[in-house]
């Protein structure tokens, strides 16, 4: 076997392991293998609209906001609600949600835009930053 084969065996191992630990009630839709980088990249069903304006009010506690508009925001319907735009959403959730929760969140074509190095040059702890531009790389080279 060759050492790419082993190397993709044992990926696919891992991977398999981590997908058995994603919360049971986020719905799968799809995996993309990224053979470059020997990485998986597992599309959700976005979260029920009830759970996801929980989440979203959640994560906006200290703003009278309707979530319906934080949805529209995070869809990219509209470009600011309140003093409250895009960039400030992906930030805010990059450092309250898991990366599970973020994949059901965040619209797969807004995920880009999500992990720019616009939304990552103001996000704290700098280990976090770096995790993120990572992802980044290996997502989208």
């Amino acid at each position: 076997m060759t050492r790419f084969g082993r190397n993709y065996q044992n990926c696919m191992l891992l991977f398999l392991l981590a997908f058995d630990m994603i919360p049971k009630q986020i719905k799968r839709i799809g995996v993309l293998f990224h053979p470059k980088h020997l990485a998986f990249l597992v599309f959700y069903e976005g979260i029920k609209i009830p759970e996801m304006n929980e989440k979203l009010t959640a994560l906006c506690w200290d703003t009278d906001v309707d979530p319906d508009q934080l949805s529209r925001l995070l869809r990219g319907d509209i470009e600011k609600v309140g003093h409250i735009d895009r960039a400030n959403l992906f930030r805010r959730l990059l450092t309250t949600y898991d990366w599970y929760t973020l994949l059901a969140l965040i619209p797969p074509d807004r995920l880009r835009e999500a992990l720019s190095e616009a939304v990552l040059d103001d996000l704290h702890p700098a280990s976090l930053k770096e995790r993120y531009r990572y992802a980044r790389h290996v997502l989208y080279g």
